[in-house]
């Protein structure tokens, strides 16, 4: 009697996943594309429930419609809000001209980040690329006028704790950050759970290293134009990385691989920021420096360790789960 022969389904080839997984999350993505367009415009408008402080710092005052971003824009594009002078290479002086330029930049995304939503509708095919950079774009640029905001502010001196956090980009770069985390989730399970839970680890380390009241915000200001040596290669040293690290986390919330990176690109920041630590410390002693907001100045220390302690646990957890392998004929 002759065998018949057996078909067995094999697993699509290494090449054809992306394809699939884009076709298969096509509506996921066209949807949160939407959600990206909608908080883009919803920014504009955030100023008349929530206080804002990026209007207020460049106009030297309330801009029109109670200081909304689309006042701000208004005004600038009217040219009520001059272009700033910058006065020297110092922080406080460049940052205004920075915000100002900002502001074009969000002018440009709220016209973009809409016709992005109306394309991800349009092209299903294209829905991926379309809704990624939908996001990047909104997240990137308000989240760059928060933290831009509150570092102008309190090297300005002019408000105090965390009245100069800039609300509606703050709320607006949250909002894109929970889309960016549910459809990471919704894509890719625990890896985009890990994946998140890094870039808010990454931010944790950003807003201490910009807290009001630190002794960082004073050097700072001065990096470019003079001050103790070591005090300004670490503090440059960690601005780099940590930009680096935020810009990174971002990009992270879609790639598949790279987790030996994300261990090596947070021990560096440690290392940086306890280098910096460690050069504050020999000068005024460890009970001054930290005395001296101590949450900013443990969260500068913490948040780089946890996210590298976070991101070994990550490694070793997915190097313990071994594919399984495809189900072979028995012979008979």
């Amino acid at each position: 009697m002759r065998d018949e022969a057996v078909v067995y389904d094999l697993p699509p080839a290494k090449e054809e996943r992306p394809a699939a997984n884009a076709a298969r999350h096509a509506t996921l993505y066209m949807v949160c594309s939407g959600l990206f367009g909608a908080i883009a415009l919803s920014a504009l408008f955030f100023g008349f429930f929530m206080r804002g402080s990026v209007g207020t710092l460049l106009a030297g005052g309330e801009p029109i419609l109670r200081g909304s971003y689309l006042g701000v824009i208004v005004e600038v594009f009217r040219g009520s809000i001059p272009l700033p002078s910058a006065d020297g290479a110092s922080l406080l002086s460049v940052l205004p001209v920075f915000l100002y330029f900002a502001i074009y930049a969000l002018a440009a995304v709220t016209l973009l980040s809409p016709v992005l939503s109306v394309l991800s509708f349009l092209r299903p095919r294209a829905a991926h690329f379309l809704c990624v950079l939908n996001g990047f774009l909104v997240l990137f640029l308000h989240g760059t006028l928060c933290v831009s905001g509150v570092l102008l502010g309190a090297l300005r001196g002019e408000l105090f704790s965390w009245r100069q956090l800039d609300l509606p980009s703050f709320t607006a770069a949250m909002l894109a950050f929970c889309v960016f985390a549910a459809m990471a989730i919704a894509s890719r399970g625990s890896r985009g759970a890990a994946s998140s839970l890094l870039l808010l680890f990454s931010a944790t380390c950003v807003c201490a290293f910009i807290f009001p009241g630190t002794p960082l915000l004073h050097d700072l200001n001065l990096i470019a134009v003079g001050g103790d040596f070591w005090k300004r290669l670490f503090l440059g040293l960690l601005c780099i990385v940590m930009i680096a690290n935020l810009i990174l986390s971002v990009l992270r919330l879609e790639g598949r691989k790279g987790r030996n990176t994300d261990i090596l690109r947070f021990s560096v920041q440690f290392a940086v920021a306890l280098a910096l630590a460690a050069v504050y410390m020999a000068e005024t002693g460890a009970e001054e420096f930290f005395t001296d907001q101590l949450f900013a100045s443990l969260f500068l220390l913490l948040s780089p360790l946890a996210s590298l302690l976070f991101a070994a646990f990550v490694r070793t957890f997915s190097d313990g789960k071994k594919p399984r392998e495809p189900a072979q004929a028995s012979e008979t």
